[in-house]
């Protein structure tokens, strides 16, 4: 490196000169910036660094080196008196921390060593960086930490040692460490863990052993951590939790037990855990909870027991403080109607997969502040009677999709009136009652995705409905039904009978988004012209619309979908040249009639949002130079045409199928008809055979010396007649070749 900077030396930030081709550094690089603050040198080729490079950078607090080629660092590197405070090495080629390398380093708070190939921690590795506050170590080779590793860094608070292939913990590997509150050991390979290993840690708040090979827990594992806070053993192999191993845990909050192979919760597993909010047991294989398991947890906020074994619900009827339980893929198939009575502080219960087949509202009492309930792929037929929900006032939403949900007996919603959100989707229905949402006048989402509805008159009361889905129904036409849903922004109807479109119907609504793809429509009525203008998402893909009127302006269109449709680029000029079209960033002309990309106004001010294009799957014949240089965020191009990624301007990131920077050939420009010429498919023919036939001729070549150094005294040779007959099979097996 080579720069001049003694005349910039008032610089506190360095100009950018990470991200080059830097090898070395040296002192006089920057000897003259003493006022610098940040220096960055990340993502160079720097495999050497001279000693006391950074000795006269005296203000220098944040100094970047990850992502370039060191495997050592010098013991004077930094040089004395640097003042360094935060300090990047990650993504090296480290093996070792020497610490005489970071001793001159007075004032450092932050190290990052992660990415690099340290195998091993020795005994004082970082004993002299007193100020050190928080050390990163995640993904290394690091195997072993030797007892007393860490001593001396009596001011380390966060130690990350995560995604490493530790395997066993040494006694005293964390000693002297009075001030440490975060320890992260996730993802390793630590199958057990010592009695007391932690006891000199006792300072700790949190800690991960998230991703390793535990296979149980003791009453010792965690002794001496009184002020551990969260605790995480996620993702790990335990099948037994000996009884009270949490009772030294005494001010734990949040316990973390999920992906494990527990089956059983003993009665004094958690009972010690009086301050416990948080307890999460997903994706275990429990099926015997004991009778009081769950009684100590007084003050117990959030119980997560997804995909279990579990079939008995009165396990949880004294969790009075409980606010969210989750028991989605149970064995549930009867709710009590006790069961939940003195959970008043729930506000969210999901019972998804699990098989109730019917569902009585009855169970929550009337105190029960419920706002999310989810009944998602349950086997419900029947949702029906007065007071299905028990009249709940806080009910904001509801979740019944993938069930079995017929009309009648009719359902009823009467009991819900501040339901705000209503899933229904992927059941049977044919059709809904008129009445069945009369009360909902909160509503604003309602999914019905994937039934079988045909009237939609239902609809009319819902007076701020905002997001409708109405996708894969059986629905033909579109009347009244949206007269007096003046709130609605977002409607959904792809994958319908729909044969026309009479805007009409939405004049009185606030529509912004309108997804119609997959439809019969096969012409869009003129009165469409004021709906389109609101409008700033439209797809109207897989239809059979083969114009767009002139009269729509495009001012508020974001995005703009009318792929597969049977469009030709005169009927829709109209539309993608007026001057107005200065928002939109995605434009979707694929699969049309499109015969060229001579699109002038591609290439005009009015695209100077566009961010991506696709024109695939349309028979172009004629493309321009200019075509795609005009938007200035055009960062995607999706073609059917390999050449046209050729063309596109270098600002492109995406272009499929290849990827390829633009070029200054008219390659692209005439391909297309090069590529239709009779010369060129008798060219490619006979490249396509000369490439066979090499292969082949070499092959029989190298068969024919091995049999001449294999036998060298063979007086069998290759006749003129077989050696035709072999020519002859190597034309016609490439030919077949060709054709495959």
């Amino acid at each position: 490196m080579n720069v001049t900077v003694c005349e910039v030396g008032h610089l506190e930030n360095c100009p950018r000169i990470s991200e080059n081709r830097l090898k070395t550094i040296k002192m006089e690089d920057f000897q003259c910036l003493s006022k610098l603050n940040l220096l960055s040198l990340s993502n160079n080729l720097i495999a050497y660094i001279a000693p006391n490079t950074f000795h006269k950078l005296a203000s220098l607090a944040t100094l970047r080196l990850s992502s370039n080629a060191l495997r050592n660092l010098k013991s004077n590197v930094f040089g004395d008196g640097c003042g360094i405070k935060y300090l990047h090495i990650s993504n090296n080629r480290l093996q070792e921390i020497d610490s005489s390398s970071f001793c001159s380093l007075g004032k450092l708070q932050l190290l990052v060593l992660s990415g690099n190939h340290i195998t091993n921690l020795t005994r004082g590795s970082i004993s002299c960086l007193k100020t050190l506050s928080t050390l990163y170590l995640r993904k290394n080779d690091i195997e072993d930490i030797e007892a007393r590793a860490f001593c001396g860094a009596t001011n380390l608070q966060a130690l990350i040692l995560s995604q490493n292939l530790i395997k066993e913990i040494a006694p005293s590997a964390f000693c002297d460490m009075p001030s440490l509150s975060l320890l992260n050991l996730s993802h390793n390979a630590i199958q057990d863990i010592e009695n007391n290993s932690f006891c000199e840690t006792m300072s700790l708040t949190a800690l991960d052993l998230t991703g390793n090979l535990l296979t149980k827990i003791t009453n010792k594992t965690f002794a001496c951590l009184g002020k551990l806070f969260k605790l995480q053993l996620s993702y790990n192999n335990m099948q037994d939790i000996a009884p009270r191993s949490f009772c030294t845990l005494l001010k734990l909050k949040r316990l973390y037990l999920d992906q494990n192979k527990l089956q059983n919760i003993s009665e004094s597993m958690l009972s010690c855990l009086k301050k416990l909010l948080t307890l999460n047991l997903n994706l275990n294989e429990i099926n015997n909870i004991m009778v009081g398991a769950f009684e100590d947890l007084v003050i117990l906020q959030e119980l997560r027991l997804v995909d279990n074994l579990i079939f008995d619900l009165s396990l949880f009827y004294n969790l009075t403080s409980i606010q969210l339980l989750s028991l989605e893929s149970n064995q549930i198939s009867t709710i009590s109607p006790v069961a939940f009575t003195k959970l008043a502080k729930l506000a969210t219960l999901k019972l998804a997969g699990n098989h109730l087949s019917r569902f009585n509202g009855l169970i929550f009492s009337a105190n029960v502040t419920l706002s999310v309930l989810g009944l998602e792929k349950t086997n419900i037929r029947r949702l029906s009677g007065p007071d299905i929900f028990n009249g709940n006032q806080t009910l904001a939403e509801l979740k019944i999709t993938h069930n079995y949900l017929q009309e009648s007996p009719p359902l009823n919603f009467n009991g819900v009136p501040s339901l705000e959100s209503l899933f229904l989707r992927n059941n049977r229905l044919n059709s809904v009652h008129d009445l069945t949402m009369a009360n909902l006048k909160s509503l604003r989402k309602l999914d019905l995705r994937g039934n079988h509805l045909k009237d939609l008159t239902f609809l009319q009361p819902l007076i701020s409905l905002s997001f409708l889905y109405l996708d894969n129904n059986r629905i033909r036409s579109v009347k009244s039904t949206f007269d007096g849903i003046s709130s609605l922004t977002n409607l959904s109807l792809e994958g319908n009978h729909i044969d026309s479109w009479n805007a009409l119907r939405f004049n009185n609504t606030k529509l912004i988004s309108l997804i119609f793809d997959n439809n019969n429509i096969s012409h869009i009525e003129s009165n469409c012209q004021l709906i389109f203008e609101r409008l700033s998402h439209i797809n109207i893909a897989g239809n059979n619309v083969k114009k767009l009127s002139t009269d729509i302006d495009p001012y508020f269109f974001r995005s703009l979908d009318i792929s597969d449709n049977p469009i030709r680029l005169q009927n829709i000029k109209g539309i993608l040249r007026r001057r107005t079209v200065i928002y939109i960033t995605a434009l979707d002309i694929s699969n049309n009639n499109l015969g060229s990309i001579d699109i002038a106004n591609l290439a005009a001010d009015s695209y100077k949002n566009l961010e991506a294009l696709y024109v695939q799957g349309n028979s172009l014949a004629f493309v321009t130079q200019t075509s795609f240089f005009g938007p200035p965020d055009l960062s995607t191009v999706l073609s059917g045409r390999d050449y046209l990624c050729c063309m596109v301007p270098g600002k492109v990131k995406t272009c499929q199928p290849t990827n390829l920077i633009y070029s200054d050939g008219d390659f692209g420009l005439h391909s297309e008809n090069w590529l239709s010429n009779p010369g060129c498919h008798i060219a490619c023919l006979l490249v396509i055979i000369s490439t066979l036939m090499s292969v082949l001729i070499m092959a029989i070549i190298s068969v024919d010396r091995f049999i001449c150094i294999a036998y060298p005294f063979s007086t069998a040779n290759l006749s003129l007649k077989v050696a035709r007959i072999t020519l002859g099979l190597e034309v016609i097996a490439s030919f077949n070749a060709i054709e495959d």
